[in-house]
């Protein structure tokens, strides 16, 4: 196993894949009833099998997990069935937090992982997470507030002060999980009339100030300096990409022109598809 570990670790290449479990559901396969869609999301009855079948397949070096709340002990063992090693929970609530999954024989390249609590104005507490790795890069594995639930407000300048808490207290050179927002103003604009411009009308809410709102954290990513890996496939129901991996270019090259697309909608495994990307280091602290 040090050996495989070494080896990996001086050709500096490794896979990441970033993938919202949707905590709800996992003791339940035959579905969940969604409040805000007024509909039952029903799930295949073979979920957990689908879901470590696709991890084998795949074989993520590292696999960042999000909204994994209080079902992550049975969300390990899914993982532990598929061969990876759980480095870290950061559950908070029944509904949110993040996890770290290291594929058996690569976990040594993590030295450190800890929860962190971004600056956020939402009403309940966010957890992200915090992993440095032995070949010199740090990642921070986030789930950004989305606002349907969380934050009805929508205040100006909250995303980005949530995004930017992270850039500047950790320096991160990879960015990935749930943005809960699209990069494109078009899709934006599309998924609201699809799927929330009712609930924002009942709620009282101004459809502009939600798009403006949502697209707070990409500027600052692009001010800071981050580049993200190309995706234009859909990783939401609601036709509209919200989950990226993004990076710093001086430190990281992807071996890839875009991100591979999971498709565990599909599937009914998860509401969200995975974002997997080969990356390699291009420089060593």
């Amino acid at each position: 196993m040090r050996g495989k570990v070494y080896k990996h670790n001086k050709n500096k290449i490794f896979s990441l894949l970033t993938i919202n479990v949707l905590n709800g559901g996992w003791d339940r396969p035959k579905g969940l009833y969604s409040s805000m869609t007024k509909s039952k999301v029903v799930y295949a009855l073979d979920r957990n099998e689908i879901f470590v079948k696709q991890l084998k397949k795949h074989a993520s070096t590292f696999v960042f997990t999000q909204e994994e709340g209080n079902n992550h002990k049975r969300i390990e063992n899914i993982f532990k069935k598929a061969g990876y090693f759980c480095i870290l929970h950061s559950p908070i609530g029944k509904f949110d937090g993040v996890g770290l999954y290291a594929k058996k024989g690569f976990e040594d390249l993590v030295i450190e992982c800890y929860s962190y609590e971004p600056r956020c104005e939402c009403t309940t507490r966010r957890k992200w997470m915090i992993a440095k790795m032995s070949n010199g890069v740090t990642i921070a594995n986030i789930h950004l507030c989305g606002g349907r639930s969380e934050n009805l407000r929508f205040n100006k300048g909250s995303r980005a002060k949530e995004i930017l808490s992270v850039i500047k207290s950790e320096k991160p050179d990879i960015i990935l999980g749930d943005f809960n927002g699209d990069l494109s103003s078009r899709r934006t604009s599309q998924s609201i009339k699809g799927s929330y411009e009712n609930f924002l009308e009942k709620k009282g809410r101004n459809t502009n100030q939600f798009k403006d709102w949502l697209a707070e954290p990409f500027p600052i990513l692009k001010k800071e300096k981050y580049s993200v890996v190309k995706n234009e496939i859909s990783t939401t129901p609601h036709y509209s990409v919200v989950d990226y991996i993004f990076y710093k270019k001086e430190a990281i090259q992807p071996l890839q022109k875009e991100a591979e697309i999971l498709n565990f909608i599909s599937q009914k495994v998860t509401d969200h598809n995975g974002v997997l990307v080969k990356m390699k280091v291009k420089n060593n602290g």
